[in-house]
């Protein structure tokens, strides 16, 4: 059983280590996308869906994979503003969850 550290799950070691995974353009995606979820558990379902992105890391598969998390993106920021979230405190969070994944990147040169 994976004890939780890094290397054990993709999105752990986006969110919480700060690792590098796919690339910064698709892991600032899913940062993205856990802020807008509220939680993880959404964001593992969409993401599990999408296999190939955990196994294969190519160039072909990461540009497919990030057209689908923008899309996910905005169609979520899309129903929060519909739904009446504070804007300002989640857009907020988010670049603050894109500056930590910057920071990983930058990081790890």
């Amino acid at each position: 059983m994976p004890s939780g550290g890094p290397g054990d799950s993709p999105l752990t070691d986006i969110l919480h280590w700060r690792r590098p995974v796919f690339s910064l353009a698709v892991d600032s995606l899913i940062a993205e996308l856990a802020e807008l979820w509220g939680n993880v558990f959404g964001l593992e379902e969409f993401l599990s869906e999408r296999t190939t992105l955990w196994m294969e890391h190519s160039g072909a598969e990461l540009a497919r994979a990030e057209e689908e998390l923008i899309a996910k993106r905005d169609e979520l920021h899309s129903a929060a503003k519909a739904n009446g979230w504070d804007m300002e405190g989640l857009d907020a969070r988010i670049k603050a969850q894109g500056q930590a994944v910057a920071a990983a990147w930058e990081g790890s040169r």
